[in-house]
């Protein structure tokens, strides 16, 4: 990109405010070179060259609006390049006049300190606001952490006392399960006896059956053999 002479009139709050230095740091920052001087009517003139987008950055930096600089207004002019520079440098005045610009600066960025100290101790104020307030959060939370302590304790108590209980009933339990068993056993015993009894019972049955029908079966004979002896005697009559 080509070279560029640029020619700024600055307006605002910016002489006695440490301002020509700030436009020197920013001009060796962007390697322009040229010169910087208050003029009488408040406002302080420019004159810089170097590549155009580098002059373009340059301006977008030095328009600051921060105490104690603040620049209201930039007026430009570009044109071709001279070449008379070889370094970016203040012109200064008068030395009463240099020499009182530098006190004027000097009170006005004592008095940014001073702003940004007493800004600092509202901060440190509003910190230790804020200890206190998480010290007595703090105290809270332990007497609630005591309390919550006691409850436990109170509970462990109360499972220790349902511990008891719970081993009570396992032993009653487990007792009464043995004596179920013994009874079970028992009656199977006696279930037994019985089956077997009755086992012989219905074999004696079974027996009695077989012989009621033998004998049932010899008593029908002798009868038709006694009927018919009977008609045999009443024919030969």
């Amino acid at each position: 990109m080509a070279k560029k002479r640029a020619l700024l009139a600055v307006e605002g709050n910016i002489q006695r405010a440490g301002f020509r230095d700030f436009v020197v740091e920013k001009a060796m920052e962007f390697n322009l070179f040229g010169r910087v001087k208050n003029l009488e009517n408040q406002k302080v003139e420019i004159v810089c060259e170097g590549e155009e987008s580098a002059i373009k950055n340059f301006i977008k930096e030095i328009n600051v609006k921060s105490y104690p600089i603040n620049v209201k207004k930039i007026a430009l002019k570009m044109s071709s390049p001279k070449n008379e520079f070889n370094s970016f440098e203040i012109v200064r005045g008068k030395a009463d006049e240099e020499l009182s610009e530098r006190a004027d600066e000097a009170v006005k960025y004592m008095r940014l300190s001073f702003g940004k100290m007493s800004s600092m101790d509202n901060k440190l104020g509003l910190v230790d606001n804020k200890l206190d307030s998480v010290d007595n959060k703090m105290g809270s939370l332990d007497k609630k952490m005591g309390s919550l302590n006691k409850k436990t304790s109170s509970m462990n108590n109360k499972m220790g006392s349902v511990d008891k209980k719970t081993g009570l009933v396992y032993k009653e339990t487990k007792g009464l399960r043995n004596e179920t068993k013994s009874s079970f056993s028992s009656m199977n015993q006696k279930y037994g006896s019985i089956s077997r009894e009755m086992a012989e019972f219905k074999s004696v049955v079974v027996d009695l059956s077989k012989t009621l029908k033998k004998d049932r079966a010899g008593m029908t004979l002798l009868t038709k053999t006694m009927v018919k002896g009977i008609n045999t005697l009443a024919k030969a009559r």
